[in-house]
This record gives C-alpha cells, sequence and structure tokens, in this order.
C-alpha cells in the first residue's frame, strides 16, 4: 500500500505528504494537549492550515531525504509527521553538516514508542544518504517527553537559550507572539556518535 520511496518498519511508514492530508493535519494542530509547548495549545484557524501550512508541507520535499513525513501505521492510520530540514537554508540540502529534526504527532499514538521509531528511520535514512554531520532538535525545557525521546535517540544536551519568532520552524500558528517563562533546550547528535548508537535494528 505503501509507494516505492517510503521510509519503513515493520510498524509504520514515512510517506510525503498529499492535499488530501489537510483534514488530519487541521485536527493535529488544533489538539491543545499536542501544542501546549509550541503555541500554548492555541486554536490555528483552518485558512491558516490550507494557505501556509499544507503548502509548506507538501511543497519542500528534496531527494527522497529532506522535508516533512507524514507517518503512518501498517493500515494508513494517520499519527503525525516528522522533519528533516537544512540548518542553512541557503545552500543545497545534499551538501549541509547541519540539519534540524522535527516531530509532532497526535496523542492517541502517545506512549506506544511511533515516534521515536520513526525518528530513528529518519536519522538512519539520513546519515546513510547525506554528507551531514550533525542533527539538531529543540524543546521547551518543560516538555520533558520530547526530551525523552531525543534522548532515546542517542541526542545529548547542548545548551538553553530564549526562543524567539525568528526561529520559529513556520509550522506553529500564533495569533500573538507567546512569552515562555522558561528556555528552550536544544539536543544535538553527531554522526559519529550514532555511528556507535544501536540504530541498526529497526524491525526487533
Amino acid at each position: 500500500m505503501f509507494t516505492s520511496n517510503a521510509l519503513k518498519t515493520n510498524r509504520l511508514a514515512l510517506v510525503r505528504f498529499e492535499a488530501t492530508d489537510t483534514d488530519a493535519i487541521f485536527e493535529l494542530h488544533n489538539d491543545p494537549e499536542v501544542m501546549r509547548f509550541l503555541n500554548d495549545g492555541e486554536s490555528t484557524p483552518r485558512n491558516i492550515i490550507v494557505t501556509e501550512t499544507m503548502p509548506l508541507l507538501t511543497d519542500f520535499v528534496v531527494d527522497n531525504v529532506f522535508g516533512f513525513w507524514k507517518v503512518v501505521d501498517r493500515k494508513g492510520t494517520f499519527l503525525g509527521w516528522c522533519s528533516l530540514r537544512e540548518s542553512n537554508s541557503s545552500i543545497d540540502p545534499m551538501a549541509a553538516k547541519d540539519a534540524e529534526l522535527g516531530y509532532r504527532f497526535c496523542r492517541q499514538s502517545w506512549g506506544q514508542g511511533y515516534c521515536s521509531e520513526a525518528m530513528q528511520l529518519l536519522i538512519k535514512n539520513c546519515f546513510e544518504t547525506t554528507s551531514v554531520q550533525r542533527l539538531i532538535a529543540t524543546t521547551f525545557d518543560e516538555n520533558f517527553a520530547s526530551i525523552r525521546i531525543m534522548e532515546k535517540l542517542g541526542m545529548t544536551y547542548s545548551r538553553s537559550f530564549k526562543w524567539d519568532a525568528s526561529l520559529s520552524p513556520g509550522t506553529t500558528y500564533q495569533a500573538q507572539e507567546v512569552q515562555w517563562s522558561g528556555f528552550d533546550v536544544e539536543y544535538v547528535l553527531e554522526r559519529k556518535d550514532w555511528l556507535s548508537f544501536n540504530h541498526s535494528d529497526l524491525n526487533g
């Protein structure tokens, strides 16, 4: 049921987004628990999903590596999305040395290992097919579930910083700026560390 360029494990697949995924993204981006540490649980108007979010998810595709990936289970049920983007947008992504990871999963998929499994697959594909040397991911310092996922992926703490609008990944709607009292944290995974970290058995 999956296309030839899908990335797959026994339980799930990463496939590219289509315009028909609008309803699923609208529901995901309007779950206040999912969006809690992103925009304080603010609702995203449907017109924003249609005119801004979906074009980003569907149009940003570089080879079979970079961009946004829809995550579905073996029955085709939508679980969420994950992304890989070069840190410096002025260069060819395939020549990038640093890249950023992102993910957003439906609440009903939480606690079942889907997010870490999908991200392991994305990371493996990145390091095996590009020249990227370091992967970066960020989250709010009180988002302990997200931090646990980063650590499960073999990522380690790099720094804390104050988030500002210029650092926004472009997938989060905010009618007004959210003033966080805490900091965001950055975690990193070096290629050399990934090589020594057990990411090889995705089907076990």
